[in-house]
């Protein structure tokens, strides 16, 4: 089923081409995207100048057939958390391979065969590792419980009922 997503600014389309790198598919019209399930192959990507994509790349990467490396990654160190280590830490608890050194993270893919275990991950009061978070969950085989997910509020006050619509199989977001 394709996800519908609104490009609601001209920085939001810089995210198509990392995500056509990762292999995937997009239809455009004049103002959304149709993003069309795809086989995925991790990637290299530099994440120094792609403020809002590194949570995105998180989930690709977990999804993707190989390894995905986020690199020049150290500020997501001098956040509300420590990104890096928070999602090094809560992927581990899904069961995914991860790793990091003090400017990258690691993630060794999945594939289209979501590996979950059954349990509950830290949003670490960080509401970008709540989105992360949220969204591997969603994609996922077991249910997650993220604890501290209030946190998401700061950005979206909409996000949990985005995500239950996705889960849902309704796959539209705005």
């Amino acid at each position: 089923m394709p996800i519908c997503v609104g490009i609601p600014c001209k920085a939001t389309r810089r995210f198509f081409p990392i995500l056509a790198s990762f292999g995937s598919q997009t239809r455009w019209t004049e103002d959304t995207a149709e993003i069309l399930p795809a086989h995925l192959t991790g990637q290299r990507i530099d994440v120094s100048n792609c403020r809002t994509l590194r949570r995105s790349c998180r989930c690709w990467g977990l999804y993707s057939e190989g390894t995905t490396v986020l690199c020049n990654a150290a500020r997501l160190r001098d956040k509300e958390s420590d990104r890096i280590e928070a999602m090094e830490t809560e992927l581990r608890k899904l069961g995914a391979q991860v790793e990091s050194t003090r400017d990258s993270l690691t993630i060794h893919g999945w594939g289209n065969r979501p590996a979950f275990r059954e349990t509950e991950v830290s949003g670490r009061n960080d509401h970008r590792v709540v989105m992360s978070l949220a969204i591997a969950a969603t994609l996922g085989s077991a249910p997650v419980v993220i604890d501290g997910a209030e946190a998401i509020a700061k950005t979206i006050l909409t996000f949990s009922t985005t995500c239950a619509a996705s889960a849902a199989g309704r796959r539209v977001l705005s």
